[in-house]
């Protein structure tokens, strides 16, 4: 137990028992609440609504369609939302709907969200107490049970506030103080706040406190999400290895926690095994098929891992489940096209660059869209035997991936065109150079270096000068490197900065940073280098991008969100 004291916090296990905390207060009245109710059936649905005003409600609204009903929630706030677990559209449940809303820090903590049921299991009822903790209401119920639930429920919310209101100040001490104050007590909502301390934890690299609470919760009632926090906590050490194993016998142990297989799929993408990712994913999406963002990662590592037609049919249940949604990603749509195009379905390449056409219209300004535009353009060309005007949006193409705002995402939309160019009408010098341009600069890890040589799979001179490429990169680090070991370290950081600077290579950038921060007392113009690399990165070396479904968020897999 030293340990937490030296980090400014008592014991996890206080022999001084903790002030019970006061009394929650009264819950304000419902008649400036606003409500959404989402029901697919017309005769419940005005029943619901009927139920909500006569508690007083005067503003109420309703949506027979999840997908409808998520972009309403995306746009306004609402205090009460009353929604059916089950609806016409078998891949999608009010649960999906949660889930990601909440996940993408779209539901505030302050709404009551209750989930209403035919049937449901114990499972069903723990998943939707963590994931809202508003819980289950079964049918038939009165309108009483009802009115008492939504009641409670907003009493519940007013007992975390002091937590939350910490949580929107920033001040992330004192709302793991308020956290663990709450479990020590084992107060209701004790777990919760034990795993909201474990997020501000890892936020904050208390790993010997996150640590002892994990392993306190554990062992109290073996809860997963405690054990996938060790797992993240490995990670974040940089401990890939271990997190995999450790996150594979969670998964073989809790085969339907689609968190830990979310985060298993992430940990085998990080080392390049594309066919395991997509395995993980895969089961996620089984578990959860209505989530938007997993089926788009299930699609598009299908697609990197050449399963075209699971692709297709993961991609084509995006579009239906969210087009308009701000958790879609248009690649999901340029990914469609070149489906279309591999399966010289000319029908449904014209449909799918037309919905690629129509969303980069909707956002004008976006580089990114238009980018997937040109792309979906030069194989619609193709199709119709255009060449001159498909090499001319290829090489336009070729020209973005020049340009210092390119990204590994650039890049691997060119590869994926180019090697569908007609190999008798592509220079082999020019196709060469492109590559060449491309691995040189992205080639920075086994997983970007994997989903290089996937976008370029069907053509086998991608493959060859991608890989050439990352053997040309470990190489020269290695010998840099042998420089910093041999007594030379500002050989080593010029040699890298030189390179870095010419290839925009990230690593090699980072390198000569490292380099000359651990070698600074014996390199005069360390800070100078130093701030040089640091300015190319700036300039050169964008976010990684991925996969869709994956790059739309910042949140740790497996993570909660921390909502205010």
């Amino acid at each position: 137990m030293a340990e937490l004291a030296s980090v400014g916090r008592p014991p996890l296990l206080s022999s001084t028992a903790a002030p019970r905390a006061k009394p929650a207060p009264r819950p304000q009245d419902l008649t400036r609440a606003r409500a959404l109710v989402i029901e697919p059936n017309a005769t419940a649905r005005s029943i619901m609504c009927a139920q909500l005003r006569d508690m007083g409600m005067a503003d109420v609204r309703s949506s027979s369609r999840a997908t409808d009903a998520r972009l309403v929630l995306e746009r306004e706030q609402f205090d009460v939302v009353l929604c059916s677990r089950d609806f016409d559209d078998p891949d999608t449940t009010g649960q999906d709907l949660v889930d990601e809303l909440r996940r993408e820090q779209l539901l505030p903590h302050s709404t009551v969200f209750i989930m209403v049921a035919t049937q449901a299991t114990y499972a069903q009822v723990t998943e939707a107490g963590e994931a809202s903790l508003d819980g289950v209401l079964l049918r038939p119920y009165t309108a009483a049970a009802l009115s008492e639930r939504i009641v409670e429920a907003r009493r519940r919310k007013l007992e975390l506030v002091d937590l939350m209101n910490a949580l929107a100040a920033g001040q992330n001490e004192r709302a793991i103080d308020l956290c663990l104050a709450r479990y020590h007590r084992g107060d209701s909502y004790a777990n919760y706040a034990a795993r909201v301390a474990t997020e501000l934890m890892l936020r904050g690299g208390e790993m010997l406190a996150l640590q002892e609470l994990c392993e306190n919760v554990r062992d109290k009632s073996n809860a997963p999400w405690a054990r996938l926090a060790l797992v993240r906590a490995q990670l974040q050490r940089g401990d890939v290895g271990g997190a995999r194993k450790a996150c594979e016998l969670l998964v073989n142990e809790e085969p339907t926690y689609a968190d830990a297989l979310d985060t298993l799929g992430r940990i085998h993408l990080e080392v390049g095994d594309v066919g395991r990712a997509l395995a993980a994913y895969r089961g996620a999406v089984e578990l959860t098929p209505g989530c938007l963002l997993r089926a788009q990662a299930c699609g598009t590592l299908a697609f990197y891992a050449r399963e075209s037609r699971l692709a297709t049919v993961m991609l084509d249940r995006c579009v239906s489940l969210g087009i308009r949604s701000r958790l879609f990603d248009a690649l999901t749509l340029l990914i469609l096209t070149v489906l279309r195009f591999d399966e010289r379905n000319s029908r449904g390449l014209s449909s799918a660059q037309e919905q690629m056409r129509r969303y980069a219209e909707r956002f004008a300004q976006s580089l990114r869209l238009a980018t997937f535009d040109r792309a979906a353009a030069v194989l619609a060309h193709l199709s119709r035997n255009e060449l001159d005007a498909a090499q001319a949006g290829a090489r336009e193409l070729a020209l973005a991936v020049e340009a210092d705002d390119a990204s590994l995402e650039t890049g691997i939309v060119a590869l994926v065109i180019w090697s569908r160019l007609p190999p008798r009408d592509v220079s082999a010098g020019e196709l060469e150079q492109l590559v060449r341009s491309i691995g040189n600069r992205f080639c920075v890890s086994k997983s970007m270096t994997e989903l290089l040589v996937a976008a370029g799979e069907s053509n086998a001179q991608i493959r060859t000068t991608i890989k050439t490429c990352q053997q040309d990169i470990g190489d020269f680090l290695e010998t840099a490197m042998n420089h910093a070991l041999e007594g030379r370290p500002r050989d080593a950081v010029v040699a890298l900065l030189e390179r870095g600077k010419l290839t925009r290579n990230a690593k090699q950038l980072e390198t000569a940073m490292a380099v000359a921060r651990r070698h600074a007392a014996h390199i005069e113009d360390a800070d100078a280098l130093i701030a040089d690399a640091a300015a190319t990165m700036a300039r050169a070396c964008q976010p990684v991008t991925l996969v869709a479904g994956i790059r739309r968020t910042g949140r740790s897999a497996g993570g909660l969100v921390l909502r205010t």
